[in-house]
């Protein structure tokens, strides 16, 4: 045996440690560590197994203590059942050995564990979201110098799915020749992951994106709540906080008066909006979609908003900022007898936009939205970062952490 290691009594990131630097393996260790850091990270965004994802991810490249000329007479001496890309380029049977010097000498005997190193090069068939993390991990916290130059496709494809991400990186490969010689593994996961990404509908191409406007295109929280409490105290004469009056953020304007009680609700919430219109800081427009809709608009997808708005906040919010050269309908509060979580807005959207249910995608803070978006039989997509109460929505196809993780739709409509 050409290679040095033991067994130790300390905890495996320390063993692991001890084990490359005893071979002189420092570059090695340097991005084990890497991908290690990377592969909680995932694991918690994932809600995966962190121990899991962080011991795959230590032991994804043990396998470097072993010169590459030995590889390929120990996968012969040990039975392995050897494919053709190994064949002709034997160190990519790394990931194999690093699998079974998990298990011999550092006793791992989790299923989930190998199952992660021994694909973390190829990924294969079937994979588990511990196999996808320590997989994109890798990838992600690169061994080479510079930034990896598919690393912007990958982050964009991540706040969809693990799946699409790992499709969309083989994709990349696959298509741009990248790969010395494509592994079996490798071409049964890039068909695998296609296929279950056609199911879920993450491949779909969508022809028009439909926007609600406040938590969603724009950041009206302060314009819209300090007048809310200014109401209650006029209305009620109480002092509420603003947090108080968060639990409202994502309500249309006529549902708050109902839930505060108030007696005149058309003309005290008509005086609201005058004083969110008066409101000295306005609405902003949340950071990403400068480039989020120049960028849709030129990938030739139709763009709309629906909105409890009125024609003249809509006035003052969007057409006066030069947002509305992006929009083909803006469907607000005068253009419908009922609102969302009623499905009549988005509906009425879809029939000026001449586009079928099923190509259509809203994109919401709140749950009105997503019930909105239920009704009307569309696609739903979660924009977390309005949501103040950050919530679970449920039935989101999918759920977006900010404006730029848009993007990732783009390339599933334009294919």
């Amino acid at each position: 045996m050409s290679y040095t290691i033991y067994q130790s009594a300390c905890d495996l990131q320390e063993h692991v440690c001890q084990i490359l630097k005893e071979n002189h393996c420092l570059h090695t260790l340097e991005h084990v560590l890497k991908v290690a850091n990377q592969a909680k990270l995932m694991a918690i965004q994932w809600h995966s197994d962190v121990e899991k994802c962080y011991q795959a991810a230590l032991l994804h490249d043990i396998s470097a203590i072993m010169p590459r000329n030995e590889m390929y007479d120990f996968a012969l001496q040990q039975g392995w059942q050897i494919d053709q890309a190994c064949q002709k380029y034997p160190f990519l049977l790394h990931q194999r050995i690093s699998a079974w010097m998990a298990s011999q000498y550092f006793g791992i005997d989790d299923e989930e564990v190998l199952s992660a190193i021994s694909c973390r090069t190829t990924l294969k068939r079937e994979a588990g979201d511990i196999d996808m993390i320590v997989f994109l991990a890798d990838k992600i916290a690169w061994d080479q110098s510079g930034i990896p130059p598919y690393l912007e496709l990958i982050e964009t494809a991540l706040p969809v799915s693990l799946e699409k991400a790992c499709w969309i990186f083989l994709d990349d490969q696959l298509k741009n020749h990248r790969i010395l010689y494509p592994h079996q593994w490798l071409l049964e996961a890039y068909q695998d992951l296609k296929m279950k990404l056609e199911r879920k509908g993450i491949m779909k191409k969508y022809k028009a994106i439909i926007y609600d406007i406040d938590g969603t295109v724009l950041n009206t929280l302060n314009m819209n709540m300090y007048p809310l409490m200014k109401i209650i105290k006029e209305e009620l004469n109480e002092d509420w906080s603003f947090e108080d009056v968060l639990k409202f953020a994502a309500y249309p304007g006529m549902k708050v008066m109902e839930e505060l009680g108030i007696q005149d609700k058309e003309k005290t919430y008509a005086r609201w909006v005058q004083y969110v219109n008066a409101y000295e800081e306005g609405a902003s427009l949340y950071e990403g979609f400068e480039t989020v809709f120049p960028a849709f608009q030129k990938a030739g997808i139709i763009q709309a908003v629906v909105s409890a708005k009125t024609k003249a906040q809509y006035q003052i919010d969007m057409v006066d900022k030069g947002l509305d050269q992006y929009m083909e309908v803006a469907i607000l509060a005068e253009d419908t007898t009922k609102h969302k979580p009623d499905p009549e807005p988005l509906l009425e959207c879809i029939k000026r936009l001449q586009v079928d249910l099923t190509d259509v995608i809203y994109i919401g803070d709140a749950k009105s939205d997503a019930l909105a978006s239920l009704n009307a039989h569309i696609n739903f997509g979660y924009a977390k970062w309005g949501n103040v109460l950050k919530e679970d929505l449920e039935g989101a196809t999918f759920i977006f952490e900010k404006p730029l993780d848009l993007l990732g739709l783009i390339d599933a409509t334009t294919e």
